[in-house]
């Protein structure tokens, strides 16, 4: 009985462990599905079991993860709580920064209030980290945001300095520049952006590589005729949408349709998953994945 109840405890031990590792992976990837990073940094947080420095931490992964959920609230929390355990933690500062930046373009009341505390925590992330790229980009947006385009021009310059494969600061920066006139800067931001990486759709609609407002076009043009029959052509003028705006979710859910129609149904999942994936949430696209398995949990 004693051998089998020590069996039994290193096992669960094992098992503990193992869960508990898996968990601090999960709450330090910053590209996973933010959900569930949010349940594993808050598992570890529940144990208790960590010191004050790695405690601070996983506040800010959670609080990066509700941040991209909108959660901004909750997001402003987690950082409270990472700069009370660890006060000189330059990182959660400039990233309370950006959820206070977020409330004040989102929110009429209290707008110059968050931007103030948006300036004052990006302030002191610099203070505390002069080397913090990210700091001086993030303040830039708040200086945008507010009209200071000047002084969102100097962030832009600092963050580039600090880190020139910064892709987004060079975005940024070019909009600076072509919002003064001066277009061959701007372009020249603009094509280092994407160099280094950047795929925003702005961008990429102020480079020519999408044109949504044509992609819309034959995206409507689609649908009529999908809704006459004519499945063939409409599959061809959906193609051509997807080329102008490979993000347009509703080419993507109406070419699953031109293929159901002509009986290509592993065709037509995939459109519709993709679809799903970008954001389309169609009663018959729901339908279609969760008859053929296929709906993503």
């Amino acid at each position: 009985m004693t051998f089998l109840a020590a069996t039994l405890t290193v096992g669960f031990t094992f098992q503990a462990a193992a869960g508990l590792n898996q968990d601090q992976e999960l709450c330090s990837k910053r590209n996973a599905d933010a959900l569930v990073i949010i349940a594993a940094c808050t598992r570890l947080l529940e144990t208790g079991a960590y010191d004050v420095e790695l405690r601070a931490q996983t506040f800010n992964n959670r609080g990066i993860a509700n941040k991209r959920k909108n959660r901004l609230e909750k997001a402003i929390k987690d950082y409270n709580e990472a700069i009370r355990l660890y006060p000189k933690f330059a990182e959660a500062f400039t990233n309370r920064g950006v959820a206070y930046g977020r409330l004040g373009r989102r929110r009429a009341e209290g707008k110059e209030e968050n931007f103030k505390k948006a300036i004052n925590d990006h302030d002191e992330a610099i203070r505390l980290d002069p080397q913090l790229a990210e700091a001086f980009y993030n303040r830039g947006l708040v200086y945008r945001s507010k009209g200071a385009h000047d002084r969102a021009l100097n962030d832009y310059n600092e963050a580039i300095r600090l880190n020139p494969r910064l892709a987004k600061a060079y975005r940024l920066r070019g909009a600076a520049h072509q919002k003064a006139g001066r277009h061959d800067l701007a372009m020249q931001d603009y094509e280092k952006s994407y160099a280094l990486g950047s795929r925003h759709r702005w961008l990429l609609a102020r480079l020519g590589k999408i044109n949504p407002g044509r992609a819309k076009i034959l995206v409507n043009r689609g649908f009529s005729h999908l809704t006459k029959g004519d499945h063939e052509r409409a599959l061809e003028i959906l193609n051509e949408a997807i080329r102008y705006d490979p993000e347009n979710h509703g080419a993507f859910l109406l070419r699953g349709s031109s293929h159901e129609q002509a009986g290509r149904q592993d065709q037509a999942i995939e459109d519709y998953k993709k679809a799903y994936s970008l954001g389309n949430r169609n009663k018959h696209l729901l339908e279609q994945l969760e008859k053929h398995n296929a709906l993503p949990r």
